[in-house]
């Protein structure tokens, strides 16, 4: 009897470990599962820019939430600094443009007026310096606000399926008699020449075609300041599975392997020109480039030999890619 006894002891103590095992562990779980929505929360409110830290009790949290609410807490803080200094920065740009816009185009007017005058030919020199100046401090300007605006998502890309050839032959046209006047081949290499399908005429692909012509522009005018008399510039495209790709080829310009990395970087000019006064400019047309083509999901590559010149190659989201991202239309809503 006290056999049997011992044992049913020893089985009601089993079973009450057993019991308290998975009361403890059902518990553990629970707690397990709480601090990690608690996280998930924290987490999910910074990525949406509303992180406000609360008041807790550390006896209430565990380590890993306490560590986790100071650094989202400091990173709120710096996410909402770099916000701020990015608005005062769009602001002081924007009041800058204001401010010069019409000084700067009445330069350029008394510097045209001036030139209509009978001067000598030094003092006609200076009338035409004073304006070329005064259009370049305007353009740095714009420059300036373009990518200002860009950075800051105030310009917003509306890309749409559409042809290419067309965006090729209006950069052509703009830039033909800037070519010829440095004694330049600036041409168009249709698809079959290039060895491509001749379907590739009607290539399309989804772009904004106003900003996707600036950057086009940009990297053409680029080949005619840097080619030297006599080279030539080609313009091609050809398609990819996801993409359709714009080549701009010139001869002469070589770009060396450290730097192709960073001539998209803001402001940032080849050492080998940036010292020139032939060559005139601030670092910024290949960074907007840069900026326009990844708001439409494109990018942009170098590639340079000193035997054959530079190619920039950009690449525009394809037809196919299009369609899966936007839908059938390829045409997002922008708001």
């Amino acid at each position: 009897m006290g056999k049997v006894s011992a044992e049913v002891i020893l089985a009601i103590v089993a079973a009450s470990v057993a019991v308290i095992a998975i009361v403890m562990l059902v518990v553990e779980k629970i707690r397990t599962r709480r601090m990690l929505d608690r996280l998930s929360q924290m987490l999910n409110s910074a990525v949406n820019d509303e992180f406000v830290p609360s008041s807790y009790d550390e006896s209430m949290l565990s380590s890993i939430e306490n560590v986790l609410c100071k650094y989202l807490d400091k990173s709120s803080i710096s996410s909402r600094k770099i916000a701020k200094e990015k608005e005062n920065l769009t602001s002081l740009i924007a009041d800058i443009s204001h401010q010069t816009k019409t000084p700067i185009a009445n330069i350029i007017l008394y510097s045209e007026l001036l030139a209509e005058e009978d001067l000598s030919n030094e003092a006609r020199e200076y009338a035409a310096c004073l304006g070329s100046q005064a259009n370049r401090l305007q353009n740095l300007i714009d420059s300036l606000i373009k990518m200002s605006r860009l950075e800051n998502g105030i310009i917003k890309l509306a890309p749409t399926k559409q042809k290419i050839m067309p965006l090729i032959l209006e950069v052509e046209r703009e830039l033909k008699a800037s070519a010829a006047s440095k004694n330049l081949t600036l041409e168009v290499v249709s698809p079959s020449e290039a060895g491509a399908d001749a379907e590739a005429e009607t290539l399309e692909a989804s772009f904004d075609y106003r900003w996707t012509c600036e950057a086009l522009h940009n990297i053409v005018e680029n080949a005619v300041k840097y080619t030297p008399s006599g080279g030539t510039i080609s313009i091609s495209v050809s398609e990819y599975p996801t993409f359709a790709r714009i080549d701009v080829h010139n001869t002469g310009t070589f770009i060396p392997e450290e730097e192709r990395g960073r001539i998209f970087d803001r402001f940032y000019r080849s050492k080998t020109y940036a010292t020139s006064s032939k060559y005139e400019g601030v670092g910024i047309g290949l960074f907007l480039v840069r900026k326009i083509l990844e708001s439409e999901d494109g990018y942009i590559k170098v590639a340079s030999c000193e035997e054959t010149g530079t190619t920039f190659s950009l690449f525009l989201l394809g037809e196919t890619a299009a369609s899966y991202k936007y839908g059938a239309t390829a045409n997002p809503t922008i708001i």
